[in-house]
């Protein structure tokens, strides 16, 4: 059985058939950290240092639900009996368009996010009718990236011994609990949160180093291989994990046997009497990545913290351990900030984010918000068959968020310097290309 749609909402299309997507209006408040300059003097320093507060977001957007797996390299969405059909995907792939009203202006843009959806509809009505026509509904959506695996060597360390000193950490052996990891999916998640919400562009002219060099040689080397799937980062600019969140709710489903209008894509109309997913709220909870820590010199070339303290007299963990006297004690990791444990996940995100969600079925967005791609848009991101109503309802969405948005332009964030740090496509195509929506 399917766990988000109970039965395909079958459309009309020149030359075949295949379903349209299910669209949600999205909301969510997020409570998460985030940062800011603040100008501070003491006895041995005199300039600006960043610190972490606790902020709150609203996100507004649209969730699209790939329903008949049109996504799927097995289904590619052939529901016109010229193919196999999705009899259960084990999974609903959708891709959550959002945008934040809360962040800097010239990082509001409407963001790309991969989704898994699940539910199911529950009868609750048993004396009157076996299926009753609407009644409660409970499912999880997550935000994120797909699970890799996590080779991470161990970060357990004997006392005193400072995390560059490899042979001192060891590599557990196959099956240990606790080693999956969440998936990058190219940065199409910065500034979500902000502008501190990315990587740290900056890169030293002398050099041609990063000024994340020191930091990304203490975290990144014990994350786990192929995190980014692979998709090498091929400039200095090369550190940063998109945002996550995973939520869990109930609500209500509905057979809403209505006729939607004349649609995008060839599209005609769309009529449907079967069972849908209708609403979902709940609570979040999520991560997210900073470009920096607390206490850090904003005006430094490379990451120090104010007062030319050195890396191991700032200590961002609780004691954990004691030695062999019963005293407790700190290892010398003050760049080896703890990898966030999410059960058996690694998370790979900096700070912590939480809040509510919830999600409605938009039964016009078809009709009214979905833009089908122009001839030149469709050359330039070559559509997988069956997409173009997955293609129509992202564009759309992010242009209903912000007019003008850059959906696509065919170039990668992290390939992005400096100065065009706040000009970005939306989606790109390793993003397009491994979500099964571009050739």
């Amino acid at each position: 059985m399917k766990k988000l749609m109970f039965a395909a909402v079958a459309t009309a299309v020149t030359g075949g058939a295949f379903a349209a997507p299910l669209v949600y209006d999205y909301k969510a408040s997020v409570k998460h950290m985030y940062l800011k300059e603040i100008k501070l003097k003491t006895a041995d320093f005199n300039g600006i240092v960043y610190q972490k507060f606790q902020k709150s977001s609203s996100l507004k957007g649209y969730l699209i639900v790939d329903e008949d797996g049109a996504t799927s390299a097995t289904y590619g969405g052939k529901c016109d009996n010229s193919g196999t059909y999705s009899a259960d995907q084990g999974r609903n792939r959708g891709f959550l368009v959002v945008m934040n009203s809360s962040v800097e202006s010239k990082v509001k843009a409407p963001k790309i996010i991969p989704a898994v959806l699940d539910a199911k509809w529950i009868d609750t009505n048993f004396k009157k009718a076996h299926k009753a026509t609407s009644g409660i509904a409970e499912g999880t959506l997550f935000l994120g990236g797909d699970l890799v695996a996590g080779i991470r060597e161990k970060i357990e360390m004997p006392l005193g011994v400072h995390v560059a000193n490899a042979t001192a950490v060891t590599a557990p052996a196959a099956g240990i609990p606790g080693l999956g990891a969440i998936a990058d999916y190219v940065w199409t998640s910065v500034y979500l949160f902000g502008q501190f919400n990315g990587p740290n562009w900056f890169i030293d002219p002398a050099t041609g180093d990063s000024a994340m060099d020191m930091f990304e040689a203490a975290w990144d080397g014990n994350l786990p291989a192929g995190v980014q799937l692979d998709w090498a980062n091929k400039t200095p600019v090369n550190y940063y994990h998109d945002t996550w969140m995973n939520g869990a709710g109930i609500g209500k489903y509905a057979v809403p046997s209505t006729t939607v209008g004349e649609l995008c894509c060839g599209l005609t109309t769309v009529t449907t009497s079967e069972y849908i997913l209708n609403t979902l709220s709940g609570s979040l909870k999520g991560g997210i990545f900073l470009c920096t820590e607390n206490g850090v010199d904003a005006k430094a070339n490379f990451y120090s913290w104010f007062g030319g303290v050195d890396d191991t007299g700032w200590e961002d963990q609780f004691a954990c351990c004691r030695d062999e006297e019963g005293a407790l004690t700190y290892n010398e990791d003050a760049w080896q900030n703890d990898l966030w444990q999410d059960g058996p996940f690694e998370q790979e995100t900096t700070d912590v984010a939480f809040g509510t969600w919830s999600i409605k079925y938009n039964a016009k967005f078809l009709s009214t918000i979905a833009k089908e791609l122009t001839d030149i848009e469709t050359r330039l991101v070559d559509p997988v068959d069956g997409t173009e109503a997955l293609w129509a309802s992202i564009k759309g969405a992010a242009l209903k968020l912000k007019p003008g948005a850059n959906v696509y332009d065919g170039t990668e964030i992290y390939d992005k310097t400096a100065g065009q740090r706040f000009v970005l496509p939306m989606v790109t195509p390793k993003f397009a290309t491994y979500y099964g929506l571009k050739n």
